[in-house]
């Protein structure tokens, strides 16, 4: 009976443990052949892709495509001082979550912010020489197609981008090319989760409790 128990409680652990975990969710776009230019100085000194966060957690990375290599950039994640996916005149980046160590870069260039973000709410990826010093060299970034999460390209020119309420949009160009990975957090279990954890733990200890009571039988001659 207790080796049945133990079984079940086994069983029931087995199935917790094979619960699938919530998957990443990423937005991209794909290369639509053109591109922009140019990034670094003495020429524009940020670039950036506006978005809408499609969960809430963290976003773990996002890539942008570079064409050449640039020496002494950061990658930044921000806020962004917009309502919608429609440019607006004055729309910036009141307040920087992230800013990366400069670094040389070339072609698909990847950061790792890994800050909180909230569904539905718009932020802007970016990559940036601003403050940086020695020259950087210029390159032009691949632009890429729609998606219902990417907002628009935008750039700095003159100020520091991290926490610079006002950026440029001069014309309309699309999206960079561009893609970003979400991580889900603090996800709760579900119900069903739940009972199976209490099923398991609960017939566990059952079958612990029973293996300390066996009774020892003496026998006189």
């Amino acid at each position: 009976m207790t080796q049945r128990i133990l079984k079940i409680a086994l069983a029931a652990s087995a199935m917790i443990a094979a619960s699938p975990a919530l998957a990443s969710t990423t937005i991209a776009n794909s290369d639509s052949g053109n591109d922009v230019s140019s990034f670094g100085r003495p020429d524009s000194q940020t670039y950036g892709q506006v978005f809408r966060a499609p969960i809430t957690g963290v976003l773990s990375s996002f890539t942008f495509w570079m064409n050449g290599s640039v020496q002494g950039v950061s990658g930044g994640v921000g806020t962004w001082n917009d309502s919608d996916l429609t440019w607006n005149a004055g729309n910036g980046s009141p307040t920087n979550l992230f800013l990366g160590a400069p670094t040389n870069a070339s072609g698909a260039t990847t950061v790792l912010p890994g800050v909180n973000v909230t569904a539905g709410q718009l932020y802007v990826a970016y990559l940036t020489v601003f403050g940086n010093p020695g020259p950087s060299g210029t390159v032009s970034f691949d632009l890429g197609g729609a998606n219902p999460d990417l907002g628009y390209f935008v750039w700095n020119n003159s100020v520091n981008p991290a926490g610079d309420s006002s950026w440029d949009y001069f014309f309309n160009p699309g999206n960079a090319r561009f893609s970003a990975t979400f991580d889900a957090q603090g996800a709760v279990p579900e119900p069903s989760t739940w009972a199976l954890m209490i099923l398991g733990f609960g017939l566990m200890g059952y079958g612990l409790r029973r293996r300390q009571k066996v009774k020892t039988s003496v026998s006189y001659a």
